[in-house]
């Protein structure tokens, strides 16, 4: 079984335990606003529904083409300063002469990026199945 037929039997199991369903999308200034995807719908009900998905993959199958449209949606959740590491600094305590160190702690901004991912199966111009998915990801600024 090629990686298509795969993609395709993966679709079609989702498809068997999918109903009317609920997602949400990328609306104005990054309000997620729920919206009803269901089996059945055309394609151009989607687009004027949701929008042009981020991307098209075409999969290739003796069942029948089908294509897959995905929707990416990514923004900075959380960010704050993260301890990355110290430092030493040489000091001289005015008072009694002393040398000593100090530890400074060197932060780092870190941000929480999250990525939504919706990919929906198109048959014959008309939604068949999807799926969600969520990654989230921390990045340090250098």
């Amino acid at each position: 079984m090629n990686s298509h037929s795969s993609i395709l039997s993966f679709f079609a199991a989702l498809l068997l335990f999918s109903g009317c369903n609920s997602t949400s999308v990328e609306e104005k200034e990054n309000e997620k606003v729920p919206v009803m995807i269901t089996k059945g719908m055309t394609s151009e009900q989607l687009v004027a529904l949701i929008g042009q998905p981020s991307k098209v993959k075409i999969v290739r199958d003796p069942a029948g083409d089908a294509e897959i449209w995905e929707y990416v949606h990514t923004e900075n959740t959380a960010t704050r300063l993260a301890q990355t590491g110290q430092t030493m600094t040489p000091y001289i305590n005015p008072i009694t002469g002393q040398r000593t160190a100090v530890i400074d702690e060197t932060l780092t901004r870190q941000t929480t990026v999250t990525k939504d991912t919706l990919e929906i199966l198109i048959q014959n111009g008309v939604v068949m199945a999807w799926k969600q998915s969520k990654e989230t990801e921390e990045r340090y600024d250098e």
